[in-house]
């Protein structure tokens, strides 16, 4: 096999995929269209796609000391949570919110 051949081969084997990290809850005028299309841009990817839709973040560090209006996600745990899902969970769009603790990798419909 020549060279570029063997590049060519290399380059197929790398895994695409694209995450896009999201809200969880609604926002209005120009912030909504935003992301809406960049949702809709991530869905539309060639390759794998996973969006996650965070709640709002509390705890240390954040606005909140206490939780703010659902849904949220305190700011110690919102990190392992999207981690699992992006080791365990197949290509979709998922909540990231402490509502989830039941069922993490559940997929939550993406919106149309």
């Amino acid at each position: 096999m020549k060279r570029s051949e063997q590049r060519y081969e290399a380059m197929r084997a790398i895994y695409v995929a694209v995450l896009c990290s999201s809200v969880a809850f609604a926002l209005d005028g120009d912030a909504a269209q935003a992301v809406e299309q960049r949702e809709q841009a991530t869905r539309a990817f060639a390759g794998e796609s996973v969006i996650l839709r965070f709640g709002r973040f509390w705890g240390p560090g954040t606005n909140y000391r206490t939780p703010p209006q659902p849904p949220t996600i305190h700011i110690d745990t919102d990190g392992a949570k999207a981690a699992r899902l992006l080791t365990h969970a197949p290509p979709a769009t998922y909540l990231v919110t402490e509502i989830g603790d039941q069922s993490p990798l559940d997929p939550f419909p993406p919106s149309q």
